[in-house]
């Protein structure tokens, strides 16, 4: 039998070490808790929590539009490719959460552009 490289793999499965399990579960709890519309928010999540996840999604959007996600003394976070010009949308980080995953209307944000742009599906 051969054996398949996960290089070679279609699905793109990796191994997670052991040690990220528990942040996994825990995301997937949130988000599960959002998407069941049960009057979570990410407003009520761990504010750490919130600011690891916005980090963490910065590598989604890598060939996205340019965007400063700018969450004031929190941090900010570059997203999408560096070659455009780069719009700065600005927030309390729960809301931007909501805004980058598609589960938040972008209600109490500002955008440079004055348009909050098309950062694409979250998947």
């Amino acid at each position: 039998m051969k054996k398949t490289k996960v290089n070679d793999d279609p699905a793109h499965q990796f191994l997670i070490p052991a040690r990220k399990t528990p942040a996994l579960r825990l995301r997937e709890v949130v988000y599960h808790h959002i998407d069941l519309d049960t009057g979570y928010s990410f407003a009520q999540a761990s504010p750490s929590w919130v600011v690891r996840e916005i980090a963490e999604s910065a590598r989604r959007f890598a060939e996205g539009p340019a965007v400063l996600v700018d969450a004031g003394d929190t941090g900010t976070w570059r997203y999408g490719r560096p070659d455009e010009q780069e719009v700065t949308v600005s927030g309390a980080p729960a809301d931007l959460l909501g805004w980058i995953t598609g589960r938040g209307s972008g209600e109490g944000l500002t955008s440079s552009s004055g348009r909050l742009p098309d950062l694409g599906p979250w998947g």
